[in-house]
C-alpha cells in the first residue's frame, strides 16, 4: 500500500565490466543484454521477486522475505552460468541483498537510507559473487536453505557510510574464490601482481583453500617449475579478505643463510629489531595476536631455519604459513601437499582436437602459444605434436611456458623432434633421478640452444644477480668488457619475450629483470662452464660460490659486479643521510641481495673490499633495524682485515653504531673507542670527529650529558676546521640536543635554532624537518605551547608528503602530549593511538612505550587509575630493557600519581625517591614543564605524610637498586620495604 513503510528484502544486480563489454563489442553485447534480461526476469518471477527498476543491465528487485530471496539470486547465478556468453568473452553478474525499511510511491520504492547501503555493497561486489548485509544476515535467524552459508568477510567500510559487516552467500556449484573486497580498508597484502592467468590449477585451488582452514602450516612440495609459487600464490589472493592483518609473500629464493631468515620476513613485514632485541623474537612479539597469512617461497634453501617457524606458529595463534619447498620441513602440524603436474592426456588415446584442451597442459601451451601467436589454435594437424610435447615435459608448467614460448620460430612438431633428442641424450647419462626434473632441465637447455650466441652470453651473465638488476646494472656489469655487439636492453627484451627472463615495474616506476630461480640455476651451470655436475636441490648462491672460480668469464663478472654493487653502496650511504631518504631506501632494499651476493664474493677474494662495502651498508643496515645481519657482516668483514686503516676504524664506528641500536652499551663504547685510537693513530681527523660524536650519543643516552657536550663541542671544533657544513649543522643540533636534557633550555633553543637554519640552507629538508622537531620540544620546556605547535605542524607536513611513518608517529607523539598538557584528552588520544598504531607496524619496541606512556597519562589525568597502572607498567619493562634512565625515572614520578590516587603515600614516596636516586645518579633533572607536575606532587605527599614518616619512605627509596625499584614498581603494590 502506498505510503506506507514495511521491511522488505531488496536486491541489486549488474553486470561486471560492462561498460568495458559495449565499448569492445557494442552488437554482441546487444543480444547478450536482452537474452541477460530475459533470464532474470523469469528467475525473479519465479521467485517472487517485483522488479521495479531496471537501469541498463543493472537490476533492482523487491521481496517480501528473505528466504525466497536468497533461493532466488542463487538460481539466477545457476541460470547465467549455463548459458554460453562466448559471443562478448564471458559474463559474470554481482549481486547483492540487505534488509531494510522502504516506502511504495506509485511504482517505486522510497527508501534512501536502505537502498543507498545496498548500492554502496553491490560496487564492492565481484562478478559471480553475491554479498549480504549484517541486516540480511540477521533476518535469516540462523536459517539458510539446505547447503547454503554465509562466509564471514568482516565489517568494511563503504564510501561515505558507516562501517557495514559483510557476507559472502555461498551455495553448490556457485564460484567460491574471488579476490579481496576493493572495500575502503581492503585488507593489507604485498603480493605481486600476475600478468597471466592461472590455469588448470581450480581443484587444487580450492583444496588448499580448504586445508589452510583446518590447519596452520601448509608446504608445497614438488620440483623446480611445478609451480608451486604461482599455485601458492593464486591461493593467497582468494584468502586474502579472511586475515584480518593481511597476507605477505616472502620470496627466499636469494637467500642461502639460514641466519637471515629471520630478518627476511622482519624486513617484507616493516618490523625493525630494537634494543636487546633479535629479528626473530621482534618477529614474535609483533606477530603475536595477529591474524596473518605468511607465503614463504623457495624454504627448501634454508630449511634448517624450520625451527624458526615454530617459533613463530607459537607466539602467534592466529598466524598461518603457507611454504613452497622442494622438500617437507618436518615440523609437528605440517600438512604436505605433493603440487601434481597439469592434466595431460593419453598419447595412445587421444581424443578429437577439438577436446584436448579439456587437459590443463594443453591449455596451458595453447595460451601461451597465443601469446606469441594470436592465430595459433588447436587443429588435427598439430593436436597430436602439442599433446606429445606436454607429455615429454612432463605437464610441468614452466617447461611448457618455455616450449610455447618458441611457437613463433618452430612447429609443434618441429619441436617434438628437438626435445626427443634432447631427452634421449639425457636419459642416456642418468644425471638426475627425478624424471620430471630431467624434462625441466632439458626445456630450459632447449630453450637456451635456440637463442643466438650474443643472446647465450647476455643469458649466462645475468646469473651473477641475485634477485634481478635493473637495466642500468645489466649494461654495466653483462658488458663491462664491451664484447656484447648488441644493445644490452633489446637483449633483456628478447630474453623476456622467450620466456627466460621476467620483467615487473618497480615502486620508483623503472624495470626490474629477474630470472625464474630454476631457469638461473641453469644460467649458472653455463656461466662456470661445468654441466657435470648438476643439483637442482642445492642452493644457488653456495653452488655459484664453489664454481665460479673456475671460469675465467665468471670471475670477471662477479668483480664487476662487486665493483658496481660498491660503487652503489657509497652512494646510498650518502643519500640516505639526505632529502632522498625514502627514495633510497626503496632502492637497497631492491638491491639488498645483489648487496649480500657482493658482500660473500668479496670476503672470499678481496678482504679490504669486503670491509669498505660492509661500512657502506652500515648505516642502511641501522636504519632499516637490520641490526642482527650488519653486525654479522662487519664483524666477519673486520675478522677478515683488521689492518689499521680508515676503513677499518669507519666500520668500528658502524659495528659501534648498530650495537648500541641493540643496547649492548659497553660494546658499542670500546668500539668507539677503539675508532677513535684508530684516527689519532693515523691522524685523521675526520675519523676522530666522527666516532666522538658516536661515543657522545651513546654517553648522552647513558645519562653523563656533561661529558657528552664536552665531546660534541671538540667535534664540532674538528667540522669548523674542515668546513664541512652537513656536520658543522648536525653537531649544532645535537649539542642543543644534549643542552636541552641537561635542563639549559636557552641554550637548547638558540643551538637547535641555529641548525634548522644551516640545514635549510644546505637544502636538506628531512634533516631540518627533524630539527624542527627538537625545536618544537624545546619550546614546549619553555612555556610555548604556540612555539611548539607552529615547528611540528611545518615538520609534519613535510613527513606526510615523504609518507616518513617514523617521523610522523614521532610528531605525533608530541603534538598528542601537548595537547594533554592542554587539557584536550579527546584530541589527545586521538594522536596518541594513531602515533601507536604507526609504531607497532614499525616494530619500534621503545618508540611504542614511549608513546604508550603519553597515553597512559592522559588516560590517568582523566581518572582512569587501573588502567593507567598497568600502561605505565608494561612501559617500565620496555625502558628497563633498554636501559633508558631517564624514561625509567619518567615512569616511576607518574607510577607515584597512581598510588597518591589510591592514598598509599608511603608506597608513593618510594617511588619518587627512587626516581630521584636515578636522575641524581644519570644526570637528568626534572626539566621546565614537569617542574610543576613535579612539584605538585611533592606537595601532596607532604601533606599527607608528616614529616618523620616522609623523611623514612624517603630513605628507603633512594636506597633502593634499579633492579629493586623496577621490580617493587611492578609488582602492584603487593611488597612493602621498611
Amino acid at each position: 500500500m502506498n505510503g506506507e513503510q514495511r521491511t522488505l528484502t531488496f536486491l541489486f544486480t549488474a553486470i561486471e565490466g560492462a561498460a568495458r563489454l559495449w565499448d569492445g563489442q557494442a552488437q554482441a553485447m546487444t543480444g547478450a543484454l536482452a537474452r541477460h534480461h530475459a533470464i532474470l526476469q523469469q528467475v525473479i518471477s519465479t521467485g517472487g521477486g517485483h522488479v521495479f527498476q531496471v537501469v541498463g543491465d543493472e537490476f533492482c528487485v523487491a521481496f517480501e522475505q528473505i528466504t525466497p530471496a536468497l533461493r532466488t539470486v542463487v538460481a539466477a547465478q545457476y541460470a547465467l552460468l549455463a548459458e554460453d556468453w562466448a559471443v562478448v568473452g564471458g559474463l559474470r553478474v554481482k549481486m547483492a541483498l540487505h534488509v531494510g525499511l522502504a516506502e511504495l510511491r506509485g511504482s517505486d520504492y522510497y527508501a534512501s537510507p536502505t537502498l543507498n547501503r545496498l548500492a554502496r555493497t553491490l560496487a564492492v561486489t565481484h562478478g559471480s559473487q553475491i554479498l549480504v548485509t549484517a541486516a540480511t544476515r540477521e533476518g535469516v535467524h540462523g536459517y539458510l536453505p539446505e547447503g547454503y552459508a554465509l562466509r564471514d568477510l568482516g565489517e568494511r567500510k563503504l564510501r561515505d557510510l558507516p562501517p557495514e559487516h559483510l557476507y559472502q552467500l555461498v551455495a553448490p556449484g556457485l564460484a567460491d574464490s574471488f579476490p579481496p573486497l576493493p572495500t575502503l580498508d581492503a585488507r593489507p597484502h604485498n603480493l605481486p601482481a600476475q600478468l597471466t592467468t592461472l590455469i588448470g590449477r581450480e581443484a587444487e585451488t580450492a583444496t588448499l583453500r580448504s586445508s589452510l582452514r583446518q590447519t596452520r602450516l601448509l608446504t608445497l612440495t614438488g620440483p623446480g617449475g611445478a609451480g608451486k609459487t604461482r599455485l601458492s600464490l593464486a591461493v593467497a589472493a582468494t584468502l586474502l579478505d579472511e586475515f584480518a592483518d593481511g597476507v605477505y609473500f616472502v620470496p627466499l629464493a636469494p637467500v642461502s643463510d639460514v641466519g637471515l631468515v629471520a630478518s627476511t620476513i622482519a624486513s617484507t613485514l616493516g618490523v625493525k629489531e630494537t634494543a636487546g632485541q633479535s629479528a626473530t623474537n621482534a618477529l614474535q612479539s609483533y606477530l603475536q595476536g595477529k591474524q596473518m597469512l605468511l607465503v614463504l617461497d623457495n624454504f627448501e634453501q634454508v630449511v634448517e631455519a624450520a625451527p624458526i617457524l615454530n617459533g613463530l606458529l607459537t607466539a602467534s595463534p592466529r598466524l598461518k604459513l603457507l611454504v613452497s619447498s622442494r622438500e617437507v620441513l618436518h615440523l609437528y602440524g605440517e600438512q604436505e601437499y605433493a603440487v601434481p603436474p597439469l592434466a595431460l592426456p593419453d598419447l595412445k588415446r587421444l581424443p578429437p582436437s577439438s577436446e584436448l584442451e579439456r587437459y590443463a597442459a594443453i591449455a596451458l601451451f595453447v595460451a601461451r602459444a597465443n601469446a606469441g601467436r594470436p592465430d595459433f589454435h588447436l587443429s588435427a594437424e598439430n593436436a597430436a605434436a602439442v599433446a606429445e610435447i606436454c607429455t615429454r615435459l612432463d605437464g610441468l608448467p614452466l617447461a611448457i611456458e618455455l616450449a610455447a614460448a618458441r611457437i613463433k620460430l618452430l612447429t609443434p612438431r618441429q619441436m617434438v623432434e628437438r626435445l626427443a633428442s634432447r631427452l634421449a641424450l639425457l636419459n642416456s647419462g642418468n644425471r638426475n633421478p627425478d624424471p620430471r626434473q630431467r624434462s625441466l632441465r632439458e626445456a630450459i637447455a632447449w630453450s637456451y640452444d635456440l637463442l643466438g650466441a650474443e643472446e647465450q652470453s647476455l643469458f649466462r651473465r645475468l646469473a651473477v644477480f641475485v634477485g634481478g638488476c635493473t637495466a642500468e646494472a645489466a649494461f654495466a656489469i653483462c658488458n663491462c668488457d664491451g664484447s656484447l655487439p648488441f644493445d644490452v636492453l633489446g637483449g633483456l627484451a628478447s630474453l623476456v619475450d622467450k620466456s627466460l627472463l621476467r620483467s615487473a615495474e618497480e615502486r620508483d616506476g623503472s624495470l626490474r629483470f629477474q630470472m625464474l630461480e630454476t631457469v638461473r640455476e641453469y644460467a649458472l651451470e653455463k656461466l662456470t662452464g661445468n654441466e657435470s655436475r648438476y643439483d637442482m636441490q642445492k642452493a644457488v648462491r653456495e653452488y655459484a660460490l664453489e664454481q665460479l672460480a673456475e671460469s675465467g668469464e665468471s670471475a670477471t663478472l662477479r668483480t664487476a659486479h662487486t665493483a658496481y654493487y660498491v660503487a652503489f653502496a657509497e652512494t646510498a650511504d650518502q643519500q640516505l643521510r639526505g632529502r632522498e631518504l625514502a627514495h633510497w631506501i626503496v632502492r637497497v632494499e631492491a638491491e639488498h641481495d645483489n648487496l649480500r651476493a657482493a658482500l660473500q664474493w668479496t670476503l672470499a677474494t678481496e678482504a679490504p673490499l669486503a670491509l669498505r662495502l660492509a661500512t657502506a651498508l652500515g648505516y642502511f643496515w641501522m636504519i632499516r633495524g637490520y641490526y642482527s645481519e650488519g653486525r654479522q657482516w662487519l664483524e666477519v668483514a673486520r675478522a677478515q682485515d683488521r689492518q689499521t686503516t680508515i676503513m677499518q676504524a669507519a666500520a668500528l664506528n658502524a659495528l659501534g653504531n648498530i650495537v648500541r641500536m641493540q643496547g649492548e652499551y659497553s660494546a658499542a663504547r670500546t668500539c668507539f673507542e677503539q675508532s677513535i685510537a684508530m684516527g689519532e693513530e693515523l691522524a685523521n681527523q675526520r675519523t676522530i670527529a666522527t666516532a666522538l660524536g658516536s661515543l657522545a650519543n651513546l654517553i648522552s643516552e647513558q645519562g653523563d650529558n656533561n661529558i657528552a657536550s664536552l665531546m660534541l663541542q671538540e667535534a664540532l671544533t674538528i667540522w669548523q676546521s674542515l668546513a664541512d657544513e652537513p656536520k658543522i649543522a648536525s653537531t649544532l643540533g645535537r649539542i642543543g640536543t644534549v643542552a636541552f636534557y641537561r635542563g639549559d633550555l636557552d641554550t637548547a633553543a638558540r643551538l637547535i635554532a641555529e641548525s634548522v637554519v644551516a640545514w635549510r640552507k644546505i637544502g636538506d629538508v628531512i634533516t631540518a624537518a627533524r630539527m624542527l622537531d627538537n625545536q618544537g620540544v624545546v619550546e614546549l620546556e619553555r612555556g610555548s605551547a604556540a612555539g611548539a605547535f607552529a615547528a611540528w605542524a611545518e615538520s609534519l607536513i613535510i613527513y606526510r608528503a615523504l609518507d616518513d611513518k617514523v617521523n610522523i608517529a614521532f610528531t605525533l607523539n608530541n603534538a598528542g602530549d601537548l595537547l594533554r598538557r592542554q587539557g584536550d584528552y579527546e584530541q589527545a588520544k586521538a594522536l596518541l593511538n594513531e602515533a601507536l598504531t604507526i609504531r607497532q607496524e614499525l616494530g619500534a619496541k621503545l618508540d611504542v612505550a614511549r608513546t604508550t606512556n603519553n597515553l597512559a597519562q592522559v588516560i590517568l589525568e582523566e581518572g582512569g587509575y587501573q588502567q593507567a597502572e598497568e600502561l605505565f607498567e608494561r612501559c617500565l619493562h620496555l625502558f628497563h630493557e633498554a636501559g633508558v634512565m631517564r624514561d625509567i625515572a619518567a615512569v616511576f614520578e607518574r607510577l607515584t600519581r597512581v598510588e597518591i590516587a589510591k592514598q598509599d603515600y608511603e608506597r608513593a614516596t618510594h617511588l619518587l625517591a627512587a626516581a630521584a636516586a636515578l636522575r641524581e645518579a644519570s644526570d637528568n633533572p626534572v626539566l621546565g614543564s614537569q617542574r610543576e607536575e613535579y612539584d605538585r606532587t611533592m606537595a601532596a605527599l607532604h601533606q599527607a605524610l608528616d614529616a618523620e614518616r616522609y623523611a623514612v619512605a624517603w630513605v628507603v627509596g633512594k636506597a633502593m637498586t634499579l633492579e629493586e625499584a623496577v621490580a617493587y614498581a611492578s609488582n602492584g603494590g603487593k611488597t612493602r620495604r621498611g
